[in-house]
């Protein structure tokens, strides 16, 4: 068996070139995944079929090789891929293109001399959709499918840090359902586990993919709205309060309904940590507790006008 035939066998991608960047090697597993011909790439620059590579931060890897004999490796965590191989049925939440580590080696000539780098592609695409699909369950919330405190603090952070450090408008609430014992009391506490994912859907309906809904505790949800001003987030919370109560849910035999109180808050100068925003939502949610069934804004403890969303009380539980 030829050399040539030991590397086509290879489970890996193989590549190698030159100090010009042309292509000297292009193993079988490298045609089955680009659809290109071994005889068609061979000596002609890789950068015409894969311009994107011809960045410096590519073309800084192939010099350190070259240069000092070093060996480059290529994380998938900071590069994700070299080559941009479509895999069937990929989408952008699950690997659109297939990962890939990769590592750069230098090939020496007879006299020592190194002419040419080996680049060996190594597919790593399934361990990152598991480790994907970890780190989703372990940011959700077991009952809800909502995500959970732990994922609610870290991203409130995230975007508190990044719309103050450019001025842009965030806004959140905080909702919790009213008389929430009283239905697990009267119906069980299965309906209302029942209540709870049944009103997570009905709210996630009513978001963006850039909002944030996640479980804060028992009946209790917070939603982060980037890119939100107090009166767009306050026409949010009104929208996702009379959802929740046209709401008709169904356990076994019996029908009943169940109605939410909103606390609305948005981004302040005074504000200097995320839990500001968070205690000042939660603020407006106490206010809005003493009515139920009705979204209050923070903004009224600053004296400004009160929210035009304010509900008189509705029945919460109909048997």
């Amino acid at each position: 068996m030829k050399a040539t035939d030991i590397l086509d066998t290879l489970p890996i991608g193989l590549v190698v070139l030159d100090r010009s960047y042309r292509v000297q090697s292009w193993n079988h597993w490298m045609t089955i995944h680009s659809g290109i011909q071994p005889n068609t790439i061979l000596n002609h620059s890789v950068f015409n079929y894969y311009p994107g590579l011809n960045k410096p931060s590519f073309i800084r890897a192939c010099k350190t090789v070259l240069t000092f004999g070093n060996v480059v490796y290529l994380s998938q965590k900071l590069h994700r891929y070299l080559f941009p191989f479509k895999l069937p049925g990929g989408d952008e939440t699950d690997c659109e293109y297939m990962q890939q580590s990769c590592t750069m080696s230098p090939i020496h000539s007879e006299d020592g001399s190194i002419n040419q780098v080996a680049i060996a592609v190594h597919d790593v695409t399934d361990a990152v959709r598991m480790e994907r699909r970890l780190r989703r369950v372990n940011n959700l919330d077991d009952l809800t499918g909502a995500f959970n405190r732990r994922y609610l603090d870290q991203r409130l952070q995230e975007e508190f840090d990044r719309h103050r450090r450019y001025g842009r408008d965030l806004s959140m609430c905080i909702f919790d359902l009213d008389h929430f014992k009283d239905t697990n009391d009267s119906i069980g506490h299965l309906a209302g586990d029942h209540a709870l994912i049944e009103v997570r859907k009905r709210v996630t309906t009513h978001l963006r993919d850039i909002d944030v809904l996640a479980r804060f505790g028992g009946e209790e949800f917070v939603c982060i709205l980037p890119e939100t001003s107090l009166e767009d987030a306050l026409q949010v919370s009104e929208r996702l309060r009379a959802s929740i109560e046209e709401t008709e849910l169904h356990w076994k035999t019996q029908q009943f309904k169940i109605t939410a109180s909103f606390g609305v808050a948005t981004l302040s100068p005074e504000m200097l940590e995320a839990r500001d925003m968070l205690e000042a939502a939660d603020k407006a949610l106490y206010k809005a507790k003493e009515k139920r069934n009705c979204v209050v804004s923070s903004a009224e403890f600053s004296g400004t006008q009160a929210s035009p969303f304010e509900q008189a009380p509705r029945p919460q539980v109909t048997l």
